[in-house]
């Protein structure tokens, strides 16, 4: 009887990383499920992890995104959408659609509000707060200088280096959300209009409210003429 082969280095070797990947995979795996779920049924070391990661993120952006609103949106939308994947870019806008009918800091509300969808209430505060603390701290800091020395640090030269940068990830943010935005010819033609009507002067509130308005009546307008 001959005798049995026994399996050689490259066999086992490849076994092995069959084996790693497969684990890999599930772990992966793993990861993307309990991603998905709800926070509330999460086990309590993934709620608190969750609530780590959005404090370290929104902290982050609280420290560097200068440029207002419009910049601060569009790295939300790198961070949370494109990078990290927590919500799609549809969910995204309706939640800046959100904030832009309520008064305050549009891109506040925005970190609250992505906060809340990811840990409920404690990831409204914790986004919130992480959000906001930086910037507080600055401004608390310059009113300290100007109150003992009657001036502030002049830091033109740093605004002139980070407008450029400001404005390609404004832009680029913009070009990603209006092509998920404008689904349809109907909603397109709007959007122009509502851009045009803008630069008038005319109140967003107001254009805001008379864009989606007229976006529905022509949707509904439209099924009643299919049936």
């Amino acid at each position: 009887m001959a005798p049995k082969a026994n399996p050689s280095k490259e066999e086992h070797s490849a076994d092995s990383v069959a084996a790693d990947s497969v684990a890999a995979d599930s772990v992966a795996a793993d990861s993307v499920a309990a991603d998905s779920m709800a926070y509330a049924v999460l086990p309590p070391e993934q709620q608190r992890y969750r609530l780590i990661e959005l404090a370290t993120v929104f902290f982050r952006l609280g420290t560097v995104a200068f440029g207002g609103p419009a910049a601060h949106i569009a790295m939300m939308d790198d961070e949370v959408v494109k990078r990290r994947q927590w919500m799609s870019r549809e969910s995204l806008l309706d939640l800046i659609g959100v904030t832009n009918l309520l008064p305050g800091p549009n891109s506040t509300e925005l970190a609250i509000h992505i906060g809340f969808e990811r840990a409920r209430w404690r990831g409204l505060f914790v986004a919130g707060a992480s959000f906001i603390l930086p910037a507080m701290v600055l401004v608390w800091l310059l009113a300290a200088l100007y109150v003992r020395y009657q001036t502030v640090p002049q830091m033109g030269w740093l605004l002139y280096g980070i407008k450029p940068v400001i404005i390609a990830v404004v832009l680029q943010a913009l070009w990603k959300l209006g092509k998920k935005a404008a689904k349809d010819r109907p909603t397109t033609v709007v959007g122009l209009l509502a851009i045009a009507a803008y630069f008038t002067g005319l109140n967003e509130i107001l254009l805001l409210l008379l864009a989606g308005l007229a976006v529905m009546l022509v949707k509904t307008g439209s099924r009643e003429i299919q049936r």
